[in-house]
């Protein structure tokens, strides 16, 4: 939550050196502002990265989740589907193999 808040404070920083009806807006030189700015957005680029991967991470998950259960239906090994768990688990952890 605090890399939010932070990436938050400096697009205010921006909003207020940009935006001049903005009751707290301050002149400011626009590499200043630069900095900010990008930050921010390589903050988002960064969150969508972590976003995407943990989409992949839950639908993989959710597969290996379905195997076990057709795995215990059919009655296999209980060493092959504690295998499986375990790989469940790791996937969720974000451990690769």
């Amino acid at each position: 939550m605090t890399h939010i808040t932070k990436r938050m404070t400096q697009l205010g920083k921006v909003s207020r050196g940009l935006d001049r009806s903005h009751p707290e807006f301050k002149r400011q030189c626009i590499d200043k502002l630069a900095r900010p700015l990008s930050k921010a957005i390589n903050s988002v680029i960064d969150l969508e990265k972590e976003h995407e991967e943990s989409c992949l991470r839950m639908a993989v998950a959710r597969t290996i989740a379905i195997d076990a259960i057709s795995m215990l239906e059919e009655k296999q090994d209980v060493k092959e589907i504690i295998s499986v768990l375990v790989e469940l688990i790791e996937t969720l952890d974000g451990v690769e193999n």
